[in-house]
């Protein structure tokens, strides 16, 4: 069987528009998200000249082709804009994926690269892309791919154990060496995590309008010019099918705009009616494709690859494992990029503290692979007034914790410290109980249980609130003289007061 794997990405990263600009009112198409991102002008233009024709490229073959399979790369930033902007476009995107031929590829929401920085965030972003689908399309995750293809090992050792079965990963020739990317491949270090790899050659074929694609077409009005001709793009699928039965396209959803003058929405439309006229051919969408056939060979990745070639000398051979670095890509590995990517994930401590949500959803969305790669100038600024912002809120914090300290021990709470809690009748003791602020929140008495104290007693108990971050130390103090009970009683007693 001869297998075609077509792959769409809708991805809209949020263009920066910082400064006086951020505020033209004049400009009635400029919608500035956090002051930092001017998004309809560039989704509003996207969405007539690439979203529209797709989904109307997609909803045709659908109903004409029924063998016609395929999967759809779609980050959280682009769900986001389309709730925005236009919720037709998701209430289309539902019907698509209910139709059962269409596979969903799931990434980080943010389209960042924090696997590379801390992996709490992370599997945050991750989990959020799945929550947000599950919510909008009720769609679970079986494959999973990052921004640009990237991947390695350990990126694949951590899918499988969150649960995906399978990843989409770059074709980067070095890596590749002599193996076919036309071939599913077991994910080293995995028992069943499967790579599909995707044909940087005819992926970029069709992004480039290369020439070997390409002839000549007389227009209606006579004139003879360069368009994608099918024909040729068949002769070269069938020769890289003499390589393995499986071909992996990735293309980007803008490739649409960009190559719409040489007719690349005619040769799609072309390509699903010829190809599936043959009996050995077929269409899969990601799900289908880690099972058209057994992989035969492993394939272990252990230098960072991505869509992009990278610079970087790849490692053949064998390589000690303690001599493995799973860095970035070259392409992301050095200069103002790298630099800027580290001031982010540098503050995010700082962020999370504020519990500011403004601030919080700002700082994720300059997380974007994107950013470090428009105008690192203006991503600079961005990343300075971030911090400012940060900075104020700490400062207000402070402020905020005074006045409740002041508050507390002009009332009498907090003073010397310690606040006497008497028990009821019967008991014979009294409990001292001490807070130490140690949180920007008010801290919060933890009601104290009934309890029964022995004479001699004088054990101190240290008691964590999780929620508040407040420490509570309780004092208990002998009153009374009277025969000492059991120890052992006592303690499983002051335990229940003991979160630890």
């Amino acid at each position: 069987m001869r297998v075609l794997h077509l792959v769409f990405q809708l991805h809209e990263p949020y263009g920066l528009s910082f400064g006086s600009e951020a505020g033209d009112e004049n400009n009635s198409n400029r919608d500035v998200l956090g002051g930092y991102f001017d998004v309809k002008e560039s989704f509003t233009r996207n969405n007539q000249e690439v979203y529209q024709p797709l989904f109307a490229l997609m909803e045709r073959n659908l109903q004409k082709n029924p063998k016609w399979h395929f999967s759809l790369m779609i980050s959280g930033m682009w769900l986001e804009l389309a709730e925005r902007y236009d919720q037709n476009l998701l209430e289309r995107l539902k019907k698509i994926l209910k139709s059962g031929k269409v596979e969903l590829i799931f990434e980080p929401y943010y389209h960042s690269l924090a696997f590379f920085y801390n992996r709490e965030e992370f599997t945050l972003h991750v989990q959020q892309f799945l929550d947000k689908v599950g919510e909008l399309f009720d769609v679970q995750g079986r494959i999973m791919e990052m921004p640009e293809l990237i991947y390695n090992d350990e990126i694949g050792k951590w899918a499988e154990d969150f649960g995906f079965a399978g990843m989409l990963v770059g074709g980067a020739l070095g890596q590749m060496d002599w193996r076919s990317a036309n071939h599913v491949y077991e994910a080293a270090e995995c028992e069943y995590l499967r790579l599909l790899v995707e044909n940087r050659k005819i992926s970029e074929m069709i992004a480039r309008g290369d020439v070997e694609v390409l002839g000549e077409r007389k227009s209606e009005d006579g004139e003879i010019r360069q368009e994608f001709a099918l024909k040729r793009l068949e002769k070269v699928l069938d020769l890289e099918l003499l390589r393995g039965g499986l071909i992996n396209i990735v293309v980007d959803a803008k490739v649409l705009a960009r190559q719409r003058k040489n007719g690349i929405i005619r040769l799609f439309d072309e390509l699903i009616a010829s190809w599936t006229r043959n009996e050995k051919n077929g269409f899969v969408n990601a799900a289908e494709a880690c099972v058209v056939e057994t992989p035969t060979m492993e394939l272990a990745v252990r230098e960072t690859v991505s869509r992009r070639e990278d610079v970087r000398a790849e490692r053949v051979g064998l390589v000690l494992k303690s001599d493995l670095e799973y860095r970035l890509p070259g392409w992301l590995s050095g200069g103002e990029q790298k630099a800027l990517a580290d001031k982010m994930y540098g503050m995010r401590r700082e962020v999370l503290a504020s519990e500011n949500e403004m601030i919080i959803e700002d700082y994720r969305r300059m997380l974007a692979i994107d950013m470090y790669t428009q105008v690192p100038e203006l991503a600079e600024k961005v990343v300075m007034d971030l911090r400012r912002r940060v900075n104020e809120v700490k400062k207000s914090q402070a402020v905020e914790i005074s006045r409740t300290y002041t508050k507390k021990r002009d009332r009498g709470i907090v003073g010397s410290g310690v606040v006497p809690v008497k028990f009821s009748r019967g008991n014979h003791g009294v409990a001292s109980v001490v807070v130490h602020e140690t949180s920007r929140q008010e801290a919060q008495l933890v009601p104290v249980q009934r309890l029964r104290l022995t004479d001699g007693e004088d054990r101190k108990v240290v008691e964590k609130v999780a929620d508040t971050g407040v420490e509570v130390k309780i004092e208990a103090e002998a009153v009374a003289k009277k025969k000492p009970k059991k120890m052992g009683a006592i303690r499983r007693v002051i335990k229940k007061l003991v979160i630890e």
